[in-house]
């Protein structure tokens, strides 16, 4: 779906684990206007902005363990892209 106003080419979030923390650093590429937001969904329901191009530790992180090892928890993260208070474009990974 085109719009006109933006829209994201680009999202991903980089990780980096440090004895049993985890740190996250979105980047976004996008056309047109607009401002980026990103946001991560816990297993819990818990939200935390990301904000594009800055590390972010995750509070208590539920690591992912392998097949038979352990749980295996799933974060979401969404990619926004913001005009006027009007969403331009979402993507969730």
């Amino acid at each position: 779906q085109h719009n006109p106003g933006g829209r994201i080419l680009d999202a991903r979030v980089t990780q980096r684990h440090e004895n049993g923390r985890v740190f996250l650093t979105p980047t976004m590429e996008f056309v047109g206007e607009g401002t980026p937001e990103c946001w991560l969904t816990a297993p819990d329901g818990s939200v935390t902005a990301l904000a594009p191009g800055v590390e972010t530790e995750v509070q208590d992180p539920q690591l992912w363990w392998p097949n038979g090892l352990g749980e295996q928890p799933l974060y979401t993260v969404q990619a926004w892209l913001v005009a006027a208070l009007m969403l331009l474009q979402c993507c969730v990974h």
